[in-house]
């Protein structure tokens, strides 16, 4: 049986378990496909669900984690959709998409299919597959991505392992006490 909680609960539940954790190792997948770790000093003396690393605009690990971006920009409320458009969007390779009604036109087939691909977007030479990860309150709460390099992960490859990465959002997303609505 699941064990249900208050939303308060859970966020003690896991201020509790991470309370003294001051350091923590950040993973992200680099331009050539290598895993880099980098040690990221937590930035928080109480916890509201949102865990806060500082690192500099340009540097390489803003740039390698910006990949699930638009799934969260997909499942965000629309006051913040409309903050992140009315803003300035930045090409970032040749592939960024920058048009306003193109990024709209992307939110929707997010919302409709429940996933989406990147070619080479945020980083040259990387594409990743990114999933919502969903709550009880049938919030969506993080997202999931598998990246790599352009020669290895093929469009082809990509449809090919899309529903196994989505069975294990969806596996995650239980674990996390959601529920599909019926």
């Amino acid at each position: 049986m699941v064990e249900t909680r208050s939303d308060r609960d859970a966020q003690n539940k896991v201020w509790d378990m991470i309370r003294h954790i001051k350091v923590a190792t950040m993973v992200t997948l680099d331009a050539q496909g290598h895993f880099r770790g980098r040690p990221m000093w937590a930035q928080q003396e109480s916890f509201d669900t949102t865990l806060w690393f500082f690192a500099r605009k340009d540097s390489p690990v803003v740039r390698e984690i910006a990949a699930d971006a638009r799934v969260l920009l997909a499942y965000a409320d629309e006051p913040t959709i409309a903050a992140v458009l009315s803003g300035p969007l930045e090409s970032v390779t040749s592939s960024t998409v920058v048009d306003r009604e193109e990024l709209l036109h992307q939110i929707d087939l997010v919302r409709r299919n429940g996933y989406t691909f990147s070619f080479e977007e945020r980083v040259a030479g990387i594409r990743s597959i990114a999933v919502p990860l969903w709550d009880y309150t049938g919030s969506v709460i993080a997202a999931m991505s598998v990246t790599g390099p352009a020669m290895r992960v093929t469009e082809d490859w990509m449809y090919r392992n899309l529903p196994a990465i989505l069975q294990a959002a969806a596996d995650i997303s239980s674990e996390l006490g959601y529920s599909t609505p019926v």
